[in-house]
C-alpha cells in the first residue's frame, strides 16, 4: 500500500512526537508499504532521518508562534492539492494541525464524492487491511507475535520465525550481536528490535542481565526463550559456538532477502500506478529504484 503521511514533527530532533510517526513509518515500511511524507522541521535540526521506500517533502515547522494553522497549514494544503495531480495514495494518515486545512477540505469534498473514490482505490481493500492489521498481523504490536489477547498460540510467519530464531541464538551466543548492524534491525518487527537493541547497548551482555535492561514481563519473555533455545540445541546436537553463528548469519541472510522482496514488490506497485498516470519522471525514478533492490536480490 502506498500511503501519504502528514506530520508535524519527524526527527531529529529525537524528541515530543517525532520518534513516533519515524517508528510507526519504519515498521509499515518492513511489512512492504511505501510513503511519501509531508513533514515539519525545525531549523538548524540537521540532516532528516530517512527510511527507505519513503519519499520526503519538508516544510519550515513554526516560523512565527502560534501561527502555524494560518502560514505553514496552508501551504502544506496547496502543496498537497499540486501533489496529487501526479500522485494517487491508497491510504492518508495526518496528525496534528499540519492538516487541518486538508481536514476541511475532506469533510467538504466527501458530501459530493465518498473517499475512497476521490483516493481511486477500492474501500473494501482497506478495510481488509485495516482488519488484518487489528487481526494481529502488524509488526507495530509490542506484545509476543506468538500470542493473541487471549495468550493463546497463533501460527507465525516464516519471517516471524526467523526473527524470533535470531533472538534465541543471541541469547544462547551472546557474542552474535556483533554481526548484527544498524541496517540489519530495520529487518526486525518492532516486538524484536526492542529486545535487539536493549541487548546491544549492554557490554558484554548475558541473559543474566535481562532485568537489568528490560521490564520483568520481557526478561520473563527471554527466559522462556532462552530455555526453548536451549532444548531445541540439545536434541539437535547443535551447541557449538561455530555452528551458531553460521545459523545465525543465515537467518540475517534471509531476513533480507524478505525485506527486500517486499520493498521490490512496493515499488513494482508504485510503478505500475505512475504508468497508468503517464508519469514518466516518476517512473524513471522508480525503475532505478527497483534495478537497486533487484540487485541486493541477486
Amino acid at each position: 500500500m502506498h500511503i501519504l503521511r502528514i506530520v508535524y514533527d519527524w526527527p531529529p530532533p529525537w524528541s515530543g512526537l517525532s520518534p513516533a510517526p519515524y517508528e510507526m513509518t519504519q515498521a509499515q515500511v518492513h511489512r512492504g508499504h511505501s510513503f511519501d511524507i509531508f513533514c515539519g522541521r525545525w531549523p538548524l535540526s540537521g540532516p532528516l532521518e530517512t527510511l527507505p521506500n519513503c519519499r520526503f517533502k519538508t516544510f519550515i515547522r513554526e516560523p512565527i508562534p502560534a501561527s502555524l494553522s494560518l502560514l505553514i497549514s496552508p501551504l502544506v494544503f496547496i502543496y498537497y492539492m499540486y501533489w496529487r495531480f501526479k500522485h494517487t495514495p491508497e491510504l492518508i494518515h495526518s496528525h496534528g494541525h499540519f492538516a487541518i486545512w486538508l481536514y476541511g477540505y475532506r469533510c467538504l469534498l466527501r458530501k459530493f464524492v465518498p473517499w475512497a473514490k476521490e483516493l481511486r482505490i477500492p474501500e473494501k481493500g482497506v478495510y481488509e487491511e485495516l482488519e488484518r492489521i487489528e487481526a494481529g498481523s502488524g509488526v507495530s504490536s509490542r506484545k509476543n507475535p506468538a500470542a493473541d489477547d487471549k495468550g493463546k498460540k497463533v501460527q507465525k510467519t516464516r519471517e516471524e520465525m526467523l526473527q524470533e530464531r535470531v533472538l534465541s541464538l543471541a541469547l544462547l551466543h551472546p557474542s552474535s550481536l556483533q554481526y548484527i548492524a544498524q541496517e540489519h534491525i530495520s529487518y526486525f518487527s518492532i516486538f524484536y528490535q526492542e529486545f535487539l537493541e536493549g541487548m546491544k547497548r549492554v557490554p558484554d551482555f548475558h541473559p543474566g542481565k535481562a532485568e537489568e535492561v528490560f521490564s520483568p514481563e520481557k526478561a520473563q519473555y527471554l527466559e522462556e526463550l532462552e530455555l526453548q533455545a536451549q532444548a531445541t540445541c540439545q536434541a539437535q546436537e547443535e551447541s557449538l559456538p561455530g555452528d551458531m553463528d553460521r545459523e545465525f548469519l543465515m537467518c540475517l541472510r534471509e531476513l533480507k532477502r524478505l525485506t527486500l522482496n517486499k520493498q521490490r514488490d512496493a515499488i513494482a506497485r508504485e510503478l505500475k500506478a505512475a504508468e497508468q498516470e503517464a508519469d514518466d519522471q516518476k517512473v524513471h525514478k522508480l525503475l532505478v529504484e527497483l534495478q537497486h533492490v533487484s540487485r541486493q536480490l541477486i
